[in-house]
């Protein structure tokens, strides 16, 4: 993911992202100060890839984008980067290679990389490989934020950021903070229901965790998190890897060491969601998954994800996913 604008081909046709790319130019080129509010979604069609790319301006100027999308074909695209002061790329699955020739830059960024970008880095190059699920976060930063972080001086955040965010120019490099809560805090930014107040506000408290995580000095970054919470994350850990079976809920308070009404109150006020939706969102994932990449079909998907009611299955799908998975199918 990359803040961008699509150059047109040689054939004149746009990139495969223009809209999202166009969507970034009209919030980083649109003035002054912060941004407004607004959602956008951009939906990928076949044949090239099928998925979507949400983007979302929050209240306090932060852009989030959640990247969700399978590749039928090798891509290759150029764009002329026009991006933000400031911000931050976490790859969650695939990989791709990338190249900045302003910035001598070429490399393949692999699934679990975090990225931070400065600036307008000129010409970027990128390829992807067919067959493999995209999905990933970038969280953009507008100026004010940053004139806020350098007032309070270079030891409020971690050293290896200083000089990015001092304005030394560019920058596209890896992230200096190798925090696993950093993936666990994108994955459920990337999962994060915002059709609702509710919702949207969670995603606004993930998306400042995120921040807070990636800016940290080194023995703040390091601090383990407190015991309940550390309680939360393993059992939201459970659920995802365990969702065809998922245990009960006083298996699940039993194995984290925590009290049934605790972990319940707990896992809705931590992550914005009920257990039960969670384990539901986990196997929607899978079952897009599944036909997106593997070529299921919506029965044989459902079947894999534990639902044998093709009822059930097509309305949890589309509670999650916001269209019915008969959609998906080529």
């Amino acid at each position: 993911m990359t803040v961008a604008r699509a150059e047109p081909s040689a054939s004149g046709q746009a990139g495969l992202f223009h809209e999202v790319l166009r969507h970034y130019e009209a919030v980083w080129r649109g003035g002054e100060g912060i941004a407004p509010m607004r959602d956008v979604s951009v939906d990928l069609a076949a044949p090239v890839a099928e998925g979507r790319v949400q983007m979302r301006t929050l209240g306090n100027g932060l852009t989030v984008t959640v990247s969700d999308y399978a590749l039928h074909a090798d891509l290759e695209e150029t764009y002329a980067l026009h991006g933000p002061p400031f911000g931050f790329s976490i790859l969650i699955d695939g990989c791709f290679d990338v190249s900045v020739p302003a910035l001598g830059l070429e490399r393949r960024v692999a699934a679990g990389e975090i990225w931070m970008r400065a600036g307008d880095l000129g010409v970027l190059h990128a390829r992807s490989s067919r067959g493999q699920h995209m999905r990933g976060v970038s969280v953009d930063v507008p100026a004010p934020y940053l004139a806020q972080w350098r007032e309070e001086g270079p030891g409020a955040i971690h050293p290896a950021l200083g000089a990015v965010l001092a304005g030394e120019g560019p920058a596209c490099r890896p992230c200096p903070c190798q925090d696993p809560r950093v993936l666990m805090v994108a994955r459920r930014l990337a999962a994060s229901d915002t059709s609702s107040a509710c919702g949207r506000l969670h995603a606004e408290a993930l998306t400042l965790d995120l921040l807070a995580l990636l800016l940290a000095p080194p023995g703040e970054c390091a601090k383990p998190t407190k015991r309940r919470d550390s309680a939360l994350d393993a059992a939201y850990e459970i659920l995802r890897a365990e969702y065809l079976a998922p245990p009960t809920i006083v298996e699940l308070a039993r194995r984290v060491g925590l009290n049934e009404c605790y972990l319940k109150a707990g896992f809705r006020e931590r992550f914005g969601t009920s257990i039960a939706t969670w384990v539901r969102t986990v196997r929607m994932q899978e079952a897009r998954r599944l036909i997106e990449t593997q070529g299921y079909g919506v029965q044989q998907a459902a079947l894999a994800v534990g639902l044998s009611n093709p009822g059930h299955f097509s309305a949890a799908f589309r509670k999650v996913h916001g269209c019915p998975p008969s959609r998906l199918l080529p």
